[in-house]
């Protein structure tokens, strides 16, 4: 009888490279926030994930998150078989997990930084986490929740979602119209985050756990969600004037070459 080797080892050491890859994404993301760049060696990237970057630990360059979070999507025209659209299942249920990680983080970092008094990393923190939103919340808008009302059981949820939506672009509006340094402009910060925790929470739970079964195209998507956050995150950075701060822009142009775009709008 032929022996064939247990897919076990295999399992464990890729889930947890896939655990590793989330966590460095996360630490470039929060350092970026906090207003530095941050070195693949000191996020402890996997050799292979730093690889697909072109950089070596020992250069000391940098990288954003954006940069990290789309290097490792499936690439255009993968086969569509039954192996693959699970894997893009997977890769779009984890695009919003990690954004909802990541504004989770700053609001936790805003409370240790206001706290502290640090008035310009608590400006830029602000500055970013809007921009983060307003990226997260349109992608779902315009791509995700019409892809996938169909698949659920009740459209409740996303009519639910859609709804929280509308409130937290109304407070991300009062955010932005508040001068910096207004107290009200941090208390408005503050229930936004409050806001987001209990979005996150629903989404997560019966959302995502309908969609873990749902029959959809995907890979399909999938790639829809990769180029419509491609375009949002120029547009963005075009009406914001700069997406990332002074020490990550670097790493942004870095992520957009690495995908064939240019910085700026896109048609």
């Amino acid at each position: 009888m032929i022996q064939f080797p247990a897919r076990g080892p295999y399992r464990a050491r890729r889930k947890k490279w896939r655990h590793d890859r989330s966590e460095a994404c996360l630490a470039v993301k929060v350092a970026e926030m906090s207003g530095r760049s941050l070195c693949l060696r000191e996020c402890r990237l996997p050799r292979l994930c730093a690889g697909a970057f072109r950089v070596g630990p020992s250069t000391g360059e940098t990288m954003s998150s954006h940069a990290m979070s789309h290097d490792f999507m499936p690439p255009r025209g993968e086969s569509r078989g039954p192996r693959a659209n699970t894997h893009a299942r997977s890769e779009v249920l984890r695009m919003l997990r990690d954004d909802h990680r990541t504004v989770k983080s700053a609001f936790r970092e805003f409370d240790r930084l206001d706290s502290m008094d640090d008035a310009e990393a608590c400006e830029n923190l602000i500055r970013q986490t809007c921009m983060d939103l307003e990226i997260h919340t349109r992608l779902e808008e315009e791509v995700f929740y019409p892809a996938v009302r169909a698949a659920l059981s009740t459209r409740v949820l996303i009519d639910d979602a859609e709804v929280e939506h509308q409130t937290m672009n109304m407070l991300l509006g009062q955010v932005r119209a508040a001068a910096m340094g207004d107290p009200r402009q941090s208390a408005s910060f503050r229930v936004l985050g409050e806001y987001i925790r209990h979005h996150v929470k629903e989404e997560e739970g019966e959302m995502f756990r309908q969609l873990s079964h749902a029959k959809l195209d995907w890979q399909r998507l999938l790639e829809d969600m990769q180029e419509r956050r491609a375009l949002l995150t120029n547009e963005v950075e075009d009406h914001e004037g700069t997406f990332y701060r002074q020490g990550s822009a670097l790493g942004l142009r870095q992520g957009l070459n690495d995908h064939g775009l240019r910085p700026g709008r896109h048609s």
